[in-house]
């Protein structure tokens, strides 16, 4: 059987079909009555705004009386103004101690400042149902940072596992720099935790 190509075949154009709608190209109408409206709008605008100033220029308003300039009026405020408000009190003067106190005193900084922590830490790097499993995590921190790990067997209500734990370590900084080194080498989710 002969391959068909049916999406690059074209149908043959019928040239009297009836359910075919005839095309007919609509011819714009002026748009006469677009421009009216806009120029009516634009004259209506025009005529408002010289309205407008025509009315400004008849009414000066309440400050300009007829006959006396806009500066004489503003100095006629500024002395009312003046001679109704109170003047202003002394600016108070600045009493400080600390200027003359500070000089005279003086710091005892004592030379035996320790940060010890008295605690020892642990590192436990995870909690697993398999010892084989375990056996893996411990080689595998071995091999990856030289770092020494138990694996201890913990018996609990849910039953046995077997925690990969690494220490004790003299203080919390000293197990933050193996869990940070731990998580470089992408064996993730250590605890630091009192050393027991």
């Amino acid at each position: 059987m002969a391959h068909k190509d049916y999406i690059s075949k074209t149908r043959p154009k019928k040239k009297n079909s009836p359910y075919r709608a005839k095309r007919t190209t609509k011819k714009k109408a002026p748009a006469d009555w677009k421009l009216r409206i806009v120029s009516t709008v634009a004259i209506a605008i025009v005529g408002g705004v010289v309205y407008f100033l025509n009315f400004i220029n008849e009414n000066p308003g309440p400050m300009a009386e007829q006959g006396q300039p806009l500066e004489s009026q503003i100095a006629e405020v500024q002395q009312q103004t003046q001679e109704n408000s109170d003047p202003l009190p002394e600016k108070p003067k600045e009493e400080l101690a600390f200027w003359t106190t500070l000089p005279e005193k003086k710091v005892e900084v004592s030379g035996g400042y320790d940060v010890s922590d008295p605690k020892k830490r642990k590192l436990q790097c995870a909690s697993l149902r398999s010892r084989q499993k375990a056996e893996e995590l411990k080689a595998k921190i071995a091999f990856s940072t030289g770092q020494a790990s138990d694996v201890r067997r913990s018996e609990g209500s849910n039953g046995v596992w077997y925690k990969v734990v690494l220490g004790p370590f003299d203080n919390k900084r000293a197990a933050e720099r193996i869990k940070h080194e731990l998580r470089s080498n992408q064996i993730n989710g250590c605890v630091i935790y009192p050393w027991s």
